[in-house]
């Protein structure tokens, strides 16, 4: 039987190779939680934590679902179907927008409570898309403000791309209510719950974002949902998890 941990440690090392596999939900564990150092070849690819960025198996395999979290997940264990993430339901409006409800008292990892303003946020221009537009609407709206992004807070260029590879079409995210979100598309698609469902669209705490001093201090020290938080990323050295004791699906080990 593998022992599991509070605080994990991967290592960056060329003669070892592994991958850190942890439980989706945990039984309570002692305050006594050991802590265990995993070598792998490579921590990230990009140097950074975050889920738009990192598009690749070393991502998957290494950090992402340890940290990062989405609306709809999927039954791995099972036939891959989708199941309640940190949304406990969702329905089509009409054939180009779904609403969904969120899980409430979920925790980031500063404290914060999950609310529709959070996702709001992970869908916006300033964090997600830039000045990409929706594939079919290819001209900006006269009467639409396209935010500035503060100093240091620019997207990368590959992060809008990869947003609107995810999401060609998707107008934008409104909130219905505290735990209440709506998805615009520009046209009828019926993979939306699916496109919910895969890598790059999982949430993220919108104060830490606006608290870090740039998108490079945010994206080594992304702050999420997930049943482990980021304590240190050393780029090609290592990276520091420790369990969120408050996470929604028990704490971890």
């Amino acid at each position: 039987m593998s022992k599991l941990t509070r605080r994990t440690i991967l290592k960056s090392g060329g003669a070892a190779a592994g991958t850190l596999l942890l439980p989706r939900f945990a039984i309570a564990q002692a305050d006594n939680r050991p802590s265990v150092t995993i070598a792998v070849q490579k921590v990230t690819n990009s140097n950074v934590l975050d889920v738009l960025r990192e598009q690749s198996n070393v991502g998957e395999r290494v950090f992402f679902s340890s940290i990062w979290e989405g609306l709809i997940s999927k039954n791995w264990r099972g036939s891959l179907e989708a199941v309640p993430g940190l949304a406990t339901e969702w329905r089509r409006i009409d054939d180009q927008t779904v609403e969904v409800k969120l899980r409430q008292g979920v925790k980031f990892h500063n404290g914060d409570e999950l609310t529709a303003e959070d996702v709001v946020f992970t869908f916006s221009r300033e964090r997600m898309f830039g000045e990409t537009e929706a594939k079919s609407r290819s001209t900006i709206q006269a009467f639409e403000k396209i935010p500035m992004p503060k100093p240091g807070k620019e997207l990368p260029p590959d992060v809008p791309a990869v947003a609107r590879r995810i999401w060609p079409d998707l107008v934008r995210v409104d909130a219905v209510d505290k735990y209440t979100v709506r998805f615009y598309n520009a046209t009828p698609d019926v993979t939306i719950e699916g496109r919910l469902s895969r890598y790059g669209s999982d949430i993220m705490n919108r104060r830490a974002w606006e608290q870090s001093a740039s998108y490079l201090d945010w994206a080594r020290r992304p702050v999420t949902t997930g049943p482990y938080k980021v304590v240190e990323l050393k780029p090609d050295v290592s990276l520091t998890l420790e369990a969120h004791d408050e996470y929604w699906g028990g704490r971890p080990p």
